[in-house]
């Protein structure tokens, strides 16, 4: 790849898409509250519990998988190029996506790290300036307690 095309894809989040997926349209899903439900405090039959070290003490993490999320990102992975996108850490959501990922269909996971922080929220700019540069269709799909719904920009 040329120096500028690379220094293109560091300022945007998003490298090129895999041979696979090229020209497909992208889909960035929420992990929190979209695809699972977690937290801190023991919750009855949890799919999934991870240990995660937060400032030196090992925290277990109780995970509530949605219905179908296994079902779903089969099938959307057929469509879309799927991305990955969570206001929470890497340390947190890594290990969770490969439960749910574990043959690596999603080729992209965003972590807080990635994010701004911008009017009280994590968000990632960065995404759709890169797919508006490139004039890809994406959709984003958010669940938050304020919002729950599909963005489709065109």
């Amino acid at each position: 790849m040329q120096d500028s095309q690379q220094q293109l894809h560091q300022q945007y989040l998003l490298g090129p898409q895999r041979p696979s997926e090229l020209g497909r349209k992208t889909l960035v899903l929420d992990l929190d509250e979209t695809l699972v439900h977690s937290s801190f405090k023991p919750v009855e039959n949890a799919d999934i519990t991870l240990p995660v070290d937060i400032d030196g003490q090992i925290c277990t993490i109780y995970v509530l998988v949605r219905p179908f999320v296994a079902q779903f990102l089969k099938r959307m992975h057929k469509l879309y190029e799927l991305v990955i996108f969570t206001a929470s850490l890497s340390k947190y959501a890594e290990p969770l996506m490969t439960h749910l990922d574990p043959t690596k269909m999603c080729s992209y996971l965003l972590f807080r790290e990635h994010c701004t922080f911008f009017n009280n929220a994590f968000v990632i700019f960065n995404i759709i300036c890169h797919h508006l540069h490139k004039r890809v269709p994406i959709a984003i799909l958010v669940t938050t307690p304020m919002i729950d719904e599909t963005i489709h920009l065109v």
